[in-house]
């Protein structure tokens, strides 16, 4: 199934697309709706909205480092219920 404009496939039930990293080094993500209601995933989220403004559309976009997020982030508080999509 395509998303809209036929050229992102939408995510899998369940998860959310994520844009994760500064400037050369984002990475797009696949990241489960689990965790984003944790407390220190909710202040990383606040932090990213602060650095991109609240009223942001599109994919959710995440300021922090992207060879960190997937290891220390994701993993541990969603269970490896993240999956590294592509670069961007």
């Amino acid at each position: 199934m395509k998303g809209l404009g036929g050229t992102t496939p939408l995510p899998p039930k369940g998860y959310v697309h994520a844009c994760v990293g500064y400037n050369n080094d984002a990475r797009r993500f696949i990241v489960h709706t689990k965790p984003l209601g944790d407390a220190g995933f909710l202040e990383l989220l606040y932090k990213s909205a602060k650095e991109y403004g609240f009223d942001n559309e599109g994919i959710l976009r995440i300021a922090y480092e992207a060879k960190d997020f997937k290891e220390r982030m994701m993993i541990t508080r969603a269970k490896g219920k993240v999956i590294r999509f592509d670069s961007v």
